[in-house]
């Protein structure tokens, strides 16, 4: 008798720890869609495709001047190339967030100010990228 009361105790605790495991299974699973920008594999490959793109800048801006026979005398046209390649990129960004959202992004009241701050700091690397083309 003493026997069979221990059994049940152990086979209620066994179903109340499969029952936890289930719930913190399904929860863990709902997860697991807004958690994948944290997934260590997944951050180490955006890494390195970011650090590819931005590695390749330089290299395909170089090869943009000899396909458009630019000169590194004409400092204006490197330059005016450039902001062509940003502005480019800038609608390409619109362009792919419209397609992600399903609808137009849209500057509200709370964003513009943000968007002047980044606006102000992307300055530095602007004027960065200048002096670099115009000394190579």
């Amino acid at each position: 008798m003493v026997i069979n009361l221990m059994n049940i105790q152990k086979e209620r605790k066994l179903s109340m720890n499969t029952k936890w495991q289930l719930t913190n299974t399904t929860e863990s699973q709902k997860g697991t869609k807004q958690d994948f920008l944290q997934k260590t594999w997944v951050v180490c490959a955006l890494a390195l495709v970011c650090t590819f793109l931005w590695g390749s800048a330089s290299p395909c801006i170089k090869l943009g001047y000899a396909l458009f026979q630019i000169p590194s005398s004409e400092t204006w046209t490197q330059v005016l190339f450039a902001g062509t390649r940003f502005i480019l990129a800038g609608v390409l960004t619109v362009l792919i967030g419209r397609v992600v959202k399903t609808k137009m992004l849209v500057s509200t009241k709370s964003t513009i100010k943000n968007t002047h701050m980044v606006v102000l700091v992307s300055t530095k690397p602007t004027l960065t990228t200048y002096f670099y083309m115009s000394a190579s």
